[in-house]
């Protein structure tokens, strides 16, 4: 459809017309699409389109990346930058695709058994997504794979993954660590006794520990697929959560669903 140089400066990348094919792939694929602003839905084409040109998106297991692809991928990082003035992302510059669930620890050749993951998003700013779980997101589901690997990438702004964010007011910075910590203790019960929440219950897992305390990377990441995919569920059972992430996304996401 439109193939754009990686190094093609960005004001140039900004000033080139929203592709018309483009737009459908987002009405299709991206449910909150039609629900945003005129200013949101050209801030999100903005970021589509440098996120598109800029990153190396690279096909594993065969898979060929065209652009509808891209665009679906980089539809769903959108929506996370719309509160953002002048965030594109930049943190994550390589997007590896492969059909299905891979086996963790051989990314570049995924079998497809009980020991796979759908997603993994690296320190080092690579993601690798499973195609097939990219195009399960949907309204009102509890699911995002897009989402939850690049709130990990978020969450590795302070150059850790564990669950602990930059607020611009301290105040928020503290209340975020408090509710952060109920939630999470919350999660980890509701977990252990089998009850459902609107969080899933893979928030609870956690990796490895920092200076003795838990890693919530994955409650955070599981938190704001809520956010994003179930936003008036989320405000209803879990206010607070959803007030710190509607602060610290800059974006009120319940007005979507109005």
């Amino acid at each position: 459809m439109f193939n754009w140089r990686r190094k093609k400066p960005r004001d140039r990348i900004l000033a080139m017309p929203f592709p018309r094919p483009w737009q459908e792939v987002l009405h299709d694929r991206v449910w909150q699409y039609s629900e945003l602003s005129v200013d949101q839905r050209d801030r999100l084409h903005n970021c589509v389109k440098v996120i598109v040109a800029e990153v190396d998106w690279r096909g594993l297991d065969g898979i060929e990346v065209i652009d509808g692809m891209k665009v679906t991928i980089a539809g769903h990082i959108s929506l996370m930058l719309l509160g953002l003035e002048d965030d594109f992302m930049d943190e994550a510059r390589s997007i590896y695709i492969c059909r299905r669930e891979f086996d963790d620890r051989k990314e570049w050749e995924p079998i497809y058994d009980t020991d796979t993951v759908s997603g993994r998003a690296h320190m080092n700013g690579a993601t690798t997504l499973s195609w097939h779980h990219v195009l399960n997101a949907r309204h009102g589901g509890e699911r995002n794979l897009v989402i939850h690997e690049f709130a990990h990438h978020f969450d590795r702004r302070d150059n850790r993954m564990d669950g602990t964010l930059r607020f611009k007011d301290p105040i928020d910075q503290k209340q975020w660590t408090i509710i952060m910590e109920e939630e999470y203790n919350e999660l980890c019960d509701a977990a252990a006794t089998g009850r459902w929440t609107i969080l899933r219950h893979y928030g609870a897992k956690n990796k490895t520990e920092f200076f003795g305390a838990k890693n919530k990377t994955e409650f955070f990441a599981v938190a704001t697929e809520c956010f994003f995919e179930s936003p008036d569920r989320l405000k209803r059972s879990h206010w607070e959560l959803y007030d710190l992430l509607a602060r610290y996304y800059n974006l009120d996401t319940v007005r979507w669903l109005a």
